[in-house]
C-alpha cells in the first residue's frame, strides 16, 4: 500500500508539470508496474513481474499503475 501511494504521488507530481521546450508545452505521464518480493522467488523474478505489469499498463492505455 505504501509503495502504491508513493507511485501515485510521483505520478501526480509529474502529470501536473508542464515542460516548455522550443515554444512547445509538453506534458509527461508515467506508467508503473508494481510487484512485491513476497510474491516471487528472488529479485530477478520480482523485477520481471513488475516489467510485465508495466507493459500491460502501456498496452492498456498508459498513465496508470498496474499491480499484482
Amino acid at each position: 500500500d505504501d509503495a502504491r501511494r508513493l507511485l501515485e504521488e510521483i505520478q501526480e507530481a509529474i502529470r501536473n508539470n508542464i515542460i516548455e521546450y522550443k515554444n512547445e508545452q509538453l506534458k509527461v505521464t508515467l506508467t508503473f508496474g508494481l510487484a512485491s518480493c513476497e510474491n516471487h522467488e528472488g529479485y530477478t523474478a520480482t523485477i520481471k513481474a513488475a516489467d510485465d505489469l508495466l507493459y500491460q499498463g502501456k498496452e492498456g492505455g498508459r498513465n496508470c499503475i498496474k499491480s499484482e
